[in-house]
Order: C-alpha cells, then structure tokens, then sequence
C-alpha cells in the first residue's frame, strides 16, 4: 500500500488495533485501526482516517533487522 519513500521490501502488511499512548493522567483509553507495514528495518504506521487519499505516516519504530516473518498459533 505505502512505502513509497524507501526501497525497503515490505514482509508483511495490514491492519493491526493500536492503543492510544493515554500521555494524560484521566485520558479514557482509546483504541484506532491503522495499516501496518514491517520491513527489515521499520515497523511503520499509517492513519487511515480517509481511504480515498494517500494516508499520512502516523508513526514508525526502527528494529534493529528483521529477517523472517511467521504465523503464532494462539495457545489453547
């Protein structure tokens, strides 16, 4: 979807639940959607408030690498 400003391979994408950050102390907790891409080198965030543009990068993490993506069984 994104990932127009780095050659990054993206390895995995899609929508993940993001809590809010609750920087004030009686903040309700908040939760949003948000597209996620993960590279070998960013976990990147988008805010998808309007499908019809192109949405803003709303906040990225750099890992150190990342090699291989793979599905987790939920324990029983």
């Amino acid at each position: 979807m994104m990932t127009e400003r780095r050659s990054d391979f993206v390895l995995k994408s899609g929508y993940m639940v993001k809590r809010s950050q609750n920087k004030k102390r009686f903040t309700p907790v908040n939760y949003k959607t948000r597209w996620f891409e993960l590279t070998r080198f960013y976990l990147s965030y988008y805010d998808i408030g309007n499908l019809e543009m192109k949405p803003p990068l709303a906040g990225e993490a750099q890992s150190t690498r990342t090699d291989s993506v793979g599905a987790v069984n939920k324990p029983d």
